[in-house]
């Protein structure tokens, strides 16, 4: 229920966006947009892992992360951009498991709690973590 309410608010803003005044459009439509739909990642254009939990990690990731992560949707790091991911991954996997597990803001974007997927488990938050840092480095 939760990773659709975060889909349906994507959506919200986007059309918000695309309704409100000029001056204050555009930025708010690149906010809600995917930086590059041209480097759309999926599931099936990234290698399954042979680890057991990083597999998992990928299922997880394709069922809830792909959506923003996969797109730059909300000025997540794209999976597979080691520009973007190398900040991040500097801070530690740590900061990243809290940050996936308890929700973030930050000066690009925000991260909502377990992706806004209230069912996944800590361990299945964390695969999916582990996965996109694995793809990332």
């Amino acid at each position: 229920m939760m990773k659709r309410a975060w889909i349906f608010l994507a959506g919200v803003t986007a059309l918000t966006a695309a309704c409100s005044d000029e001056s204050d459009t555009a930025s708010k439509a690149t906010a809600a947009k995917p930086k590059d739909t041209a480097a759309v990642v999926t599931a099936a254009n990234l290698p399954t892992p042979t680890d057991p939990v990083l597999a998992r990690g990928k299922t997880v990731w394709a069922g809830t992360c792909q959506p923003c992560h996969g797109t730059g949707l909300g000025g997540a790091p794209t999976i597979g951009n080691k520009t973007l991911w190398a900040p991040r991954i500097a801070q530690g996997m740590d900061m990243l498991y809290g940050h996936a597990l308890k929700g973030f803001t930050g000066k690009q974007g925000e991260m909502p709690a377990r992706g806004g997927n209230d069912k996944l488990s800590d361990d299945e938050v964390k695969a999916a973590v582990s996965f996109m840092v694995s793809q990332s480095r």
